[in-house]
């Protein structure tokens, strides 16, 4: 009997995802700007809860409101690149079609 072939997983794994390697790199960074609302919108809350508690000007909201109105368009920005490069074109060594 032939002895088993060693393969180690981290190879197999490259090997086949090499071919959509850039592909997949700006997927996962448009993941990132993604899901930054996630990560700064608290913040933004945050100030604008202070500002009203603090009784501030309304003149306090607009830089939070403008953060806030960016960070949910570079959402909408990136969730389009994201699933166009990510979900939408199969990835060629998936393909089962003869």
């Amino acid at each position: 009997m032939a002895p088993f072939c060693e393969i180690r997983p981290d190879q197999l794994l490259r090997s086949a995802l090499r071919p959509a390697a850039g592909r997949i790199m700006v997927a996962a960074s448009a993941f990132v700007v993604k899901e930054s609302p996630l990560w700064l919108l608290p913040l933004v809350t945050a100030a604008v809860v202070d500002a009203l508690v603090d009784q501030k000007a309304p003149d306090a909201l607009i830089l939070p409101a403008a953060v806030g109105a960016a960070t949910i368009i570079a959402n909408i920005a990136a969730n389009n690149i994201y699933v166009r490069l990510y979900w939408l074109r199969p990835i060629a060594w998936c393909n089962t079609r003869p």
